[in-house]
């Protein structure tokens, strides 16, 4: 994932917030340990049927894993929100 350009390690909350001059009004992490699969999925090398088939049999699994989400865990990818 680095090599794409779009991960950003070493953030924490607490950085931010000095950077930003103060906390986040909203914090979201949209890819969480149940949720990755669909990720995975995407980003590999499948052809189109077999991501396809992929989905639709990794559908329960996501499923509870977005609902579960409370944007409040520790996730691949988060989301933080500053209003102007």
């Amino acid at each position: 994932m680095a090599e794409w350009g779009h991960v950003r390690r070493g953030y924490t909350p607490d950085d931010l917030a000095r950077l930003f001059g103060r906390p986040a009004d909203a914090r979201a992490s949209f890819i969480n340990a149940r949720s990755a699969i669909y990720h995975d999925i995407a980003f590999s090398r499948l052809g189109r049927l077999a991501k396809v088939v992929g989905y639709a049999l990794a559908a329960p699994i996501a499923l509870i894993g977005y609902l579960a989400d409370r944007g409040t865990g520790k996730g691949a990818e988060t989301a933080y929100r500053w209003h102007a």
